[in-house]
């Protein structure tokens, strides 16, 4: 965590709620170098009320105990650690964000905690003489502020990521290192957030169609804890079969790192839109 300061309590004044987390909170103020009021400020910006309080009362904590390392905070603050760890943002968090003073004019600071209108299948993908045309998705913006909860899609690769709360369901359809094309694994588990970084714990995966190696219905092996990189984004698109030509903007998840066991062998990632 770095250098330890005053409890934001006894420093700035909180700002109104965000939707990050309070972990992301934590993981913000490492970031701000000996704990400056006007960075801690910008990440209390990010912050949900609940996650502001939480984070409040683990520095308040290390003030108390006069903490100057890791092994201090963790004897002492155990509870309020806790409490911190058990409140979740709805965001992917970001760096404290810049002062509008270095924003770059090509990426304004956007909205906490706002969200552009899903588009479902149904909007983007065109279909003519019996085939399926699938927009491709452009990342105009990354970094960006994203409420998680929902339906994100990469139809392309017919691949979706449900989050609701801290659960989440995947599903993929195609040819994999797994199964053969045309069948479909339904996966469930438990996600948490600390910053970009995604921990993704599976607890079943389901195959609905038959394989080579599998049987209609049966169960996949689950496999361990998965670390993924997650970052919010703004993609962009153009609708095949419109006339106007006109450029649509979606809210968007890019997502990176360890594979399912049942995936297709090599590098995992992924670019999704806000599908519902």
């Amino acid at each position: 965590m770095g250098p330890y300061g005053p409890a934001p309590g006894q420093g700035p004044q909180q700002v109104q709620g965000g939707v990050s987390g309070c972990v992301d909170l934590m993981t913000c103020y490492g970031k701000c170098p000996g704990l400056t009021q006007d960075c801690t400020g910008r990440c209390d910006a990010t912050g949900t009320p609940a996650a502001q309080g939480a984070n409040t009362d683990v520095f308040r904590c290390i003030a108390q105990y006069q903490c100057q390392d890791e092994n201090c905070i963790t004897t002492n603050c155990t509870a309020q650690l806790q409490t911190c760890a058990n409140t979740p943002g709805t965001n992917v968090a970001m760096a404290p964000p810049s002062p509008p003073s270095e924003q770059q004019p090509s990426q304004p600071a956007q909205p906490q905690g706002t969200s552009l209108p899903p588009v479902s299948d149904a909007e983007f993908v065109f279909t003519g003489n019996g085939l399926d045309y699938v927009p491709e998705l452009i990342v105009a913006q990354q970094g960006v502020p994203v409420l998680l909860d929902g339906l994100w899609a990469d139809t392309k690769h017919s691949f979706s990521l449900e989050l609701r709360g801290n659960t989440y369901t995947i599903t993929f359809a195609g040819s994999s290192a797994y199964f053969q094309s045309g069948a479909r694994i339904t996966e469930t588990g438990t996600w948490s957030l600390a910053g970009t970084n995604m921990t993704v714990t599976p607890s079943s995966a389901h195959l609905s169609a038959t394989s080579k190696l599998h049987q209609e219905g049966e169960d996949s092996k689950t496999d361990p804890p998965r670390a993924w990189t997650l970052i919010g984004a703004r993609l962009q698109f153009q609708k095949f079969g419109d006339a106007s030509h006109a450029t649509y903007q979606v809210d968007g998840l890019v997502i990176s790192g360890t594979a399912p066991s049942w995936d297709s062998v090599g590098a995992f990632s992924h670019t999704m839109r806000r599908a519902r």
